[in-house]
C-alpha cells in the first residue's frame, strides 16, 4: 500500500509541475492561481462531494462516516489540548501552531483516496473536512485573532459544508441526483485532482523556494505536522482497538489516518493574511511540507500497514 499512495503521489505532483511551469514559462501569473482556487472551492469541491454521498447507505458507510467524526473530533480536541500544555514552551507562533494541528484534507486527501480507492471513497473524507471546517473557523480564527469570537457566518456558509449536508439527507433518505445533473456533476468531480494540484504548482511558482529552504525553523515544524502527529494518531489508533468498528478490509480507517499525514491546510496562509499574521511564513511551511509529503506519507503508511495489522 506503501508503494501504491507512493506512486498516486508522484503522478499529483507531475500534474502540480505542469502549474509550475505555466508561471515559469510566463504562460499565466502566480495570483492566477486565486481563480483556480476559487472554482476549486465553490464549485469543483461540492461536486465531488454531492457525488460521493450518492451510494448506498449500507452499515458499513454508516460506521465508516461516524467513525471519521468521531476520530476528527477526538484529534482536534487533543491537539488543542496539548497546544495549550506546550506551545509556549515549544515558542510557536499562532500560524506555526495552526500550521502543525491543520492538515490538507481536501485538496491533497480527496484526490488521493479517489485514485486509490474510488470516488465513493470521499464519504469517509466528507466527514473529516467538516469537522476540520468546524474547528477552524472556530479555535483557528481564535487563534490567529489572538481574542475570543466566532465566525459562525463563515462556517454555516461555507459551500463544503453545505454540500456535506445536502449529500447527507439525500444519503440517509436514499435520493438520487437525476441522470441530467448527475453526469456534468461527475464531469466537473473528475477534475478536482489536477486542478488542485495546479493550483498548488502556481502558487510554489511564485514562491522564493531558495530562500523558504534555508529557513531552519520550518523544518522543526515540518517534523512536528508530518512525523510527530501521525505517530501519535497511530499510536492512539493502536491503543483505542477502534479497528474493531470495522470490518477487515474496509479502507475507512486508513483513510482517517491517512488524512493525520497530509500537509499543512492551505486555508491556514489564508487567515494567516487575513488577520494580520506572517502570511509569507505559513506559506512557507505549507511549501515544505508538501514536498516533504512524498517521502512521509508512503512511511506512515508502511508503519500503519505494519503496526495496525
Amino acid at each position: 500500500m506503501a508503494w501504491t499512495l507512493f506512486t498516486q503521489i508522484v503522478g499529483l505532483f507531475f500534474i502540480m509541475g505542469l502549474g509550475y511551469a505555466l508561471v515559469r514559462t510566463g504562460a499565466l501569473r502566480a495570483k492566477d492561481s486565486r481563480t483556480l482556487s476559487v472554482i476549486t472551492v465553490y464549485i469543483v469541491q461540492p461536486c465531488v462531494i454531492l457525488q460521493a454521498f450518492q451510494i448506498e447507505f449500507t452499515a458499513g458507510v454508516r460506521r465508516g462516516f461516524l467513525l471519521a467524526a468521531g476520530c476528527a473530533a477526538a484529534y482536534y480536541l487533543s491537539l488543542i489540548a496539548a497546544d495549550a500544555l506546550l506551545h509556549k514552551r515549544l515558542g510557536l507562533t499562532p500560524e506555526e501552531r495552526a500550521s502543525v494541528m491543520y492538515a490538507n484534507t481536501g485538496n491533497m486527501l480527496i484526490p488521493l483516496i479517489s485514485s486509490m480507492f474510488g470516488p465513493e471513497s470521499v464519504v469517509i473524507a466528507s466527514p473529516l473536512m467538516a469537522v476540520q471546517l468546524c474547528f477552524i473557523w472556530t479555535q483557528g480564527v481564535f487563534m490567529m485573532r489572538g481574542q475570543k469570537g466566532l465566525n459562525l457566518r463563515q462556517l454555516f456558509t461555507n459551500t463544503n459544508l453545505i454540500a456535506i449536508a445536502a449529500g447527507l439527507v439525500m444519503l440517509a433518505l436514499h435520493i438520487r441526483i437525476p441522470q441530467i445533473l448527475s453526469v456534468p456533476i461527475g464531469s466537473v468531480a473528475g477534475v478536482f485532482g489536477p486542478v488542485s494540484m495546479m493550483m498548488m504548482g502556481m502558487i510554489f511558482a511564485g514562491t522564493d523556494l531558495a530562500a523558504i529552504l534555508r529557513k531552519r525553523r520550518i523544518y522543526g515544524i515540518t517534523l512536528l505536522r508530518l512525523i510527530v502527529v501521525p505517530l501519535a494518531v497511530l499510536l492512539a489508533l493502536r491503543l483505542s482497538g477502534v479497528s474493531g468498528f470495522m470490518p477487515e478490509g474496509n479502507p475507512a480507517l486508513y483513510i482517517i489516518f491517512l488524512s493525520f499525514t497530509t500537509p499543512t491546510a492551505m486555508m491556514i496562509t489564508q487567515l494567516a493574511q487575513f488577520y494580520g499574521r506572517d502570511a509569507a511564513k505559513a506559506s512557507a511551511v505549507n511549501v515544505v511540507t508538501t514536498l516533504s509529503c512524498v517521502i512521509t506519507m508512503p512511511l506512515m503508511t508502511a508503519l500503519y500497514t505494519a503496526v495496525m495489522r
